[in-house]
């Protein structure tokens, strides 16, 4: 896993090599120009034994929180994912929360973050700071969050 994060810190701190010499994205306001070093800010160590685990990138801000306005301070727990989330983690999932706090208005929510996290009583192997902000996200593995379920994760309540 840690070679994963290496690859994608190596691959959104090189954007600026790999584009430095292309005239329209130096001279547009392209968000792609200026991608967020992704940093962990808290980490879980545990021993992986379950082969059949799989790993998750969970996004915070509308997935495990409502917040309104980038006003983390006043975000709202949405504790059915988070339970979901939390027994994924206790069958021996990986889960990553990937954050873009902070990723538009340059300010540090790191500890705040994980504080809050932690007062939520969120389970977790790491938090990730740096995602970069977007308009819209396209990937052939992504679950929005308002479709969670524990049949759709595959999680048996019992």
């Amino acid at each position: 896993m840690k070679f994963l994060f290496f690859i994608f810190s190596y691959i959104f701190n090189i954007n600026a090599f790999l584009f430095s010499n292309n005239y329209f994205l130096k001279n547009t306001k392209s968000k792609l120009y200026s991608l967020p070093t992704i940093r962990c800010v808290s980490s879980i160590h545990r021993n992986y034994t379950n082969t059949n685990c799989k790993s998750f990138i969970i996004d915070i801000d509308g997935t495990i929180c409502n917040t309104k306005n980038s006003n983390y301070t006043t975000s709202i727990p949405r504790y059915k994912n988070i339970n979901l989330f939390n027994k994924l983690y206790d069958q021996g999932h990986q889960l990553h929360y990937w954050t873009a706090r902070g990723a538009n208005s340059g300010l540090d929510w790191d500890e705040f973050t994980v504080l809050q996290l932690k007062t939520w009583k969120v389970k977790y192997t790491t938090i990730n700071m740096g995602k970069p902000h977007y308009d819209v996200w396209i990937d052939d593995k992504a679950i929005n969050a308002n479709d969670v379920s524990h049949i759709l994760l595959g999680i048996d309540l019992s």
